[in-house]
């Protein structure tokens, strides 16, 4: 599963930005997911299975129109939003393997 990473531009953070994505990214990498997650910073040519928009403040104003995903952005907007995350991107993941399932 690949993953896009947006972070705003950061000018009016709030919390750490990063602190929540290296949360994200590590539970992906434990024995606790289910499947490994591969995240990148996103680009506009890439069609990502979720995007992760990381916005310092509640105004979210990080564009996404340019980028592909096949799901709503995933939007972080404080430092207790990365739980949430997560049980998205597990949704997702469940969401495309009963759709492999039902394909076979």
């Amino acid at each position: 599963m690949l993953i896009g990473v947006k972070f705003c531009g950061g000018c009016n953070s709030r919390y750490n930005r990063t602190d929540e994505y290296k949360k994200i990214a590590k539970y992906f990498q434990s024995d606790s997911a289910k499947e490994k997650v591969q995240f990148e910073f996103a680009e506009t040519e890439v069609d990502y299975d979720a995007l992760i928009v990381l916005g310092g403040c509640l105004n979210n104003c990080a564009s996404v129109n340019a980028y592909q995903t096949k799901s709503q952005p995933i939007i972080v907007s404080d430092d207790k939003s990365a739980n949430i995350a997560i049980a998205t991107i597990e949704k997702i993941q469940k969401e495309k393997t009963d759709e492999l399932e039902t394909s076979v």
